[in-house]
């Protein structure tokens, strides 16, 4: 993880700015391949990338062949959304709860204790992502 980061979220200061600079009206993640991966095994799971990033098991990301520590989790992409006051779309009912629930709720109280008591703005959710792919009819 970088260090010097804009509000110590986790993305880089120029890499912010070059992406504010955009004005991108949403933001959606993970998205592609990066979402499913060739099996169960290597598709992203959002509730390994939530909390301290250090305890984060990371994953294969099988179908471009590359391990990422999932530093950019759900948490940092909510921020990132928040921060660029873009919609963040999102694909998951606990992952709903994450963002939008009660800071007194399983996954609510996650986001509470990671330091952002009030709930995101998520007011979209996407469902399914290129099920219909090579990779996805193989994986069924």
């Amino acid at each position: 993880m970088p260090m010097d980061t804009y509000k110590g979220h986790g993305f880089r200061n120029d890499l912010f700015k070059m992406v504010a600079d955009l004005k991108p009206g949403f933001i959606r993640f993970p998205g592609g391949s990066f979402a499913e991966g060739k099996s169960l095994l290597n598709a992203y799971w959002w509730k390994d990338t939530v909390g301290p990033w250090e305890e984060r098991p990371g994953h294969m990301n099988d179908v471009w062949a590359y391990w990422t520590d999932d530093g950019l989790g759900y948490f940092e992409f909510l921020q990132l959304a928040e921060d660029l006051n873009a919609t963040p779309i999102w694909d998951a009912l606990d992952g709903i709860e994450f963002a939008r629930g009660d800071p007194n709720s399983t996954w609510g109280s996650l986001r509470a204790d990671m330091g952002h008591q009030e709930p995101f703005n998520l007011k979209h959710v996407a469902i399914g992502n290129q099920d219909f792919g090579r990779l996805s009819i193989c994986s069924l």
